[in-house]
């Protein structure tokens, strides 16, 4: 009959150092094993410096695991006691398995990995799509300024009729449910006309960057078999690739005859509203096709949990190709919130970043981990004593520094900081981890955070919020 040890824990103040040896990795844990025939609870001279002691009685059928003091608590010793009883328990089970394919968690912390923390399955949308959403939202707030782009506001209303102008254009060239239209603009509110548009055809919109390489932007369309293509006069000739047809935006605008009412169409959540590239870091860029009701409860998500509404604005600094440029134009505007488009001219330098953060007064900083540390590095160089009026912090695509919490809070006071993980394929982000700014950390990156709220049938969540 095989016998499973019976394990204890204890911190001991026996094991504490006054300095860690000078062969320990920083945050490695030394650990001693012996069959000290003195028993357990015996400390002897050859574990000094060693974090950690297991005391194995086989013959009591009894291990007590000895922690340091200084290091450990009283939670995280009963813990790790825990996962090794189960440990022990299962290679009793199963002596011939591997050890590292035993599972070392207690039934209680199964539950809450598996069923609590990803207990994610509420529908926060009712059966809508993206620009239905904004349509609701121009309807209930015309007036709000929805866009700001050097001196101009863009109001709900404007944006929406003009989407609408566009939108039937595409309708009469053929667009419909899960066509695909390649869009190759700057970041300016004509980029939030035209994705509207698209969507209100029914059409799935594919961004292009116009900064990325011409054959890249070729093989994209060609890739994604665009017959459509929405561009501008300044980027008419930058692009001659061949498709049935090319509109420029700036020449569509107040043309006689074209309807400005909410197109009807039959497209529907399951319907693709965009196909957006990977960053092509493994060789090719993958295009990977979206569905609206994904990225909606995302987006109505991040705005639920992080009370972003109305009174809230956002700075446009993803490229239109990263998925993160999503919630710029998209999420923040479903919210009844103002994007805040830098200018080409001086959009990309951290000087005009912090100029429109405190003029339009930014509440929410969207990026990736890049950007955000330039930006810090601008303000702490500056010198620049005002505080900053962001209150939410969210980035993604990348490992977030743990220092970087810390460093955003000393320049904006009253700023939340999450930490966003997730594949393009996942609708955006599907964790996230709230990180606290006071906490200290020695190094290193946040934690990858726990799951957001999965799109299934059940729960409805109002999108809108005035």
């Amino acid at each position: 009959m095989t016998k499973v040890l019976v394990v204890c824990s204890r911190i001991s103040p026996s094991l504490r150092r006054q300095a860690p040896p000078p062969d320990l990795t920083l945050g490695a844990i030394a650990v001693s094993f012996t069959g000290n025939p003195e028993g357990p609870g015996s400390v002897g001279n050859f574990e000094a410096g060693c974090e950690m002691v297991v005391h194995a009685d086989v013959a009591a059928s009894r291990a007590e695991i000895s922690l340091d003091g200084s290091r450990f608590d009283n939670a995280f010793a009963d813990r790790i006691s825990g996962h090794l009883e189960v440990l022990l328990g299962r290679m009793a089970k199963a002596p011939c398995d591997p050890v590292g394919r035993l599972d070392i968690l207690t039934d209680r912390e199964a539950d809450t990995l598996l069923l609590e923390w990803n207990g994610t399955d509420r529908r926060l949308t009712d059966d809508v799509c993206i620009h239905q959403a904004f349509e609701a939202r121009a309807a209930a707030t015309p007036e709000a300024v929805a866009a700001v782009f050097g001196e101009e506001s863009w109001l709900f209303g404007r944006v929406n009729s003009q989407a609408n102008e566009l939108a039937h254009r595409l309708i009469d060239l053929g667009v419909g449910p899960d066509v695909r239209v390649a869009v190759h603009l700057e970041r300016t509110p004509d980029l939030l006309v035209t994705l509207l548009a698209v969507l209100k055809a029914g059409g799935a919109y594919v961004p292009l960057d116009p900064r990325y390489p011409r054959a890249r932007l070729e093989s994209m369309i060609l890739g994604t078999d665009c017959s459509i293509m929405i561009s501008s006069r300044s980027l008419a000739e930058a692009l001659p690739v061949r498709v049935r047809h090319r509109l420029l935006i700036d020449e569509l605008s107040g043309r006689p005859g074209i309807r400005q009412e909410n197109p009807v169409t039959e497209v529907g959540p399951e319907n693709l509203c965009y196909v957006i590239h990977t960053s092509g870091s493994t060789g090719t860029p993958k295009p990977i096709a979206l569905r609206h009701r994904g990225v909606l409860n995302n987006l109505v998500d991040l705005n639920t949990r992080f009370d972003i509404g109305p009174d809230d604005a956002v700075l446009a600094l993803s490229s239109p190709g990263f998925d993160m440029s999503v919630y710029e134009f998209l999420g923040i505007t479903l919210a009844g919130g103002t994007v805040v488009i830098p200018e080409p001219d001086a959009g990309h330098h951290p000087a005009s970043w912090l100029e429109l953060v405190h003029r339009h007064r930014v509440t929410v900083w969207n990026s990736a981990p890049p950007l955000m540390d330039l930006f810090l590095d601008f303000v702490e160089v500056a010198g620049d004593r005002r505080p900053l009026p962001v209150e939410l912090s969210l980035t993604g695509g990348d490992w977030v520094a743990a220092s970087m919490p810390a460093r955003f809070r000393k320049a904006a006071p009253r700023l939340k900081f999450v930490a966003l993980g997730g594949a393009t394929e996942a609708s955006i982000h599907s964790t996230a981890f709230e990180a606290d700014p006071s906490a200290p950390w020695d190094g290193g990156h946040l934690p990858y955070g726990r799951p957001l709220s999965l799109c299934q049938p059940g729960q409805v969540l109002t999108i809108m919020r005035v």
